[in-house]
């Protein structure tokens, strides 16, 4: 439940503002030149909208200064101040208790609907993912060798990584690796540049291929024919 408040629609002292300057036929720019204010504090104390300045004491100040361009009693002027700033203090604490209650009411039915969207956002979560396991090609990681090596062995060691699920190739050649993706394989080489095709297909035949190109040197042997004289 809300409390019940008094709020603000007219500012007499705007108005004994207002009706005191137009009888001295003196225009907003006139009190401005006079009193040093910005215009938009002036309008703002004629229409008695206190939100406009930093504080209390700058409202005040302010008012003081235009009282005695108009030739009013401050005592008077200062009362009537004092009523409507509190005033608009009030109404500021009534909104904020208002917007306060409105954010932080917890019921049954809010309760609810809250849980029902944090459902409907882990279910839009779940579809995501499944989609992405659709789209997305296998993971396949070559940790050894590394591409365009030059080698004078006949034989290297291809080390990598892949996804549990998938089917890994190298050259065509079915690969099995450990519970956790990792693998080893063994590869003959021939004398010149081989190009060794690894290639990781996934359940939805998404697949990942990389290519690794190693130069195996040719081993020319000299050899020494002895002639007898």
């Amino acid at each position: 439940m809300f409390k019940t408040k008094v709020i603000l629609t007219n500012s007499n002292l705007g108005k004994l503002l207002h009706s005191t300057r137009s009888k001295k036929k003196l225009s907003l720019s006139d009190i401005e030149e006079k009193t040093n204010i910005r215009k938009k504090y002036l309008i703002a104390l004629e229409n008695g909208d206190f939100s406009v300045f930093p504080g209390k004491v700058y409202a005040l100040g302010f008012c003081k200064k235009y009282c005695e361009v108009l030739g009013l009693e401050y005592n008077r002027v200062n009362r009537i101040f004092e009523s409507e700033f509190a005033l608009k203090e009030d109404e500021e604490v009534f909104f904020r208790e208002k917007i306060g209650t409105a954010f932080f009411s917890v019921t049954p039915k809010t309760f609810l609907i809250a849980l029902g969207i944090l459902a409907g956002l882990l279910l839009l979560g779940y579809f995501y993912y499944q989609i992405s396991l659709i789209s997305a090609p296998p993971k396949l990681e070559i940790t050894s060798p590394l591409s365009e090596i030059t080698t004078d062995e006949y034989k290297i060691n291809i080390t990598g990584e892949t996804d549990v699920d998938a089917n890994l190739k190298i050259d065509d050649q079915a690969i099995n690796f450990d519970s956790s993706g990792k693998f080893t394989q063994e590869i003959s080489l021939k004398a010149g540049l081989n190009s060794i095709e690894i290639v990781a297909t996934n359940r939805f035949d998404k697949k990942t291929t990389k290519n690794i190109k190693v130069l195996k040197k040719e081993n020319t042997e000299t050899t020494t024919t002895t002639t007898t004289i």
